[in-house]
């Protein structure tokens, strides 16, 4: 796969993958801004951002407008917000790569932002997160991040809370997107049938050269887990749900390479330890799995499950146990496995432009590396049994779980 990259004045980093096999291109535009770059008060208003944008643009002042665009070139549109990024991307047919750059430009850099615009999309946004809070599955991990990574920015849900989306003004959306908005916090990626590299760097120019460069400093976090371990709340729900885990590592430390294969030799995939012991061999869960989560400033590995609420408590001390097992008695058969299931698993992925868009674009704007599947590939390839297991005799000390459950039986 080649990469093309190149960098407009202003500081945007674009990517160009052209696919001879593609039938359709994929665009994506990430944005190094999310919840974390929140001041307190204003909890939610990146993820309110996001929709906010797509409710009316200079070129196209509404949002059945802006549905028609799209529906009319039979494209797929979305956005998310996460919490150190928020992303805008369109898939397309290749006729319609200039649509997708501009629509995307068109949100990025003259949304309207009414007064009536952000009434209604509260509205929504309120919606979403009553929502939430009837999908335990989903509140669980708010509760968990809390409890691991403390009260900061970081720690705090993406969607925000109703006192704070509704104290929410035009003016906090316009600071935000003066403050990070900004081609230097931007990475562009555009894969898939492109025809012509060297039109389509043109069409970057004209649709994103007018964007603002530099942006404020990267806000610091600090990091201070909740001093009690457990949080339970009680709620008459039909399975309990809980994530337990542990602080690892970063973005940048190469450490989280070996972090990947022992979160799967844990829980991921039918042959996990967890998958086995609590679904298999016991029929308590439907899900179960583990995973890593890697944050600029901090990481964790963790397990999450919903259970029978009456064996709630067996499962969490069980899965305690493997965490202690699994320092002592990881076998290299294991890691060998699952190192061939991170390939085979990463290979399928990759068979969709976006995902490799999304890839480029955050290895950059996190990491300064440009990630193509294969280095990825080679990256899991290249761990070791004795990398694993150094990983998990340093990172896994119970006296650093932290565990946050939903259900109706109490500690």
């Amino acid at each position: 796969m080649k990469v093309n990259q190149f960098t407009l004045k202003n500081g945007l980093n674009v990517f160009l993958v052209p696919q001879k096999e593609a039938s359709s291109v994929a665009v994506e535009l990430l944005v190094r801004a999310g919840s974390k770059h929140e001041e307190k008060g204003t909890e939610g208003l990146a993820h309110f951002l996001e929709h906010a944008v797509a409710k009316g643009t200079k070129k196209w002042p509404t949002a059945r407008q802006i549905a028609k665009v799209i529906d009319s070139a039979g494209a797929v549109y979305n956005a998310y917000t996460g919490k150190e990024a928020t992303g805008y991307w369109m898939k397309a047919a290749p006729e319609h790569l200039e649509l997708a750059l501009e629509l995307i430009s068109q949100e990025l850099l003259f949304p309207l932002l009414r007064e009536k615009d952000i009434k209604t999309e509260r509205g929504v946004i309120i919606e979403e997160l009553n929502m939430y809070e009837d999908r335990p599955m989903d509140k669980v991990e708010d509760f968990f991040e809390a409890q691991l990574l403390g009260s900061n920015a970081l720690g705090r849900s993406i969607i925000g809370k109703k006192k704070s989306l509704l104290a929410l003004k035009q003016k906090d959306f316009k600071n935000f997107r003066k403050n990070w908005y900004r081609a230097d916090r931007m990475s562009l990626s555009l894969v898939g049938a492109i025809k012509n590299a060297s039109q389509a760097k043109n069409l970057v120019k004209k649709y994103f050269s007018s964007l603002l460069a530099k942006s404020k400093p990267e806000p610091k976090v600090k990091i201070i887990p909740a001093k009690k371990d457990v949080f339970w709340q009680r709620k008459k729900t039909e399975q309990t749900h809980f994530q337990i885990g542990l602080p690892a590592v970063g973005a940048n430390n190469p450490k989280k390479w070996p972090g990947k294969v022992l979160t799967a030799v844990l829980g991921q995939g039918m042959s996990s330890r967890l998958f086995a012991k609590i679904r298999e061999e016991r029929g308590w869960a439907y899900y179960i799995h583990s995973f890593q989560v890697n944050y600029l400033p901090a990481g964790f590995l963790a397990v999450k499950a919903g259970v029978k609420n009456e064996t709630a408590k067996q499962a969490i001390n069980l899965v305690k146990k493997e965490f202690e097992k699994i320092k002592n008695n990881l076998t290299q058969e294991e890691v060998k496995r699952v190192k061939s299931m991170f390939k085979g698993r990463s290979l399928i992925s990759f068979e969709s432009p976006i995902t490799i868009a999304n890839l480029l674009n955050r290895g950059w704007l996190f990491e300064r590396e440009i990630y193509t599947p294969q280095k990825v590939i080679n990256k899991g390839e290249a761990v070791t049994y004795s990398q694993v297991r150094d990983f998990a005799n340093e990172f896994i000390n119970l006296k650093n779980l932290r565990l946050a459950v939903i259900g109706p039986l109490g500690k």
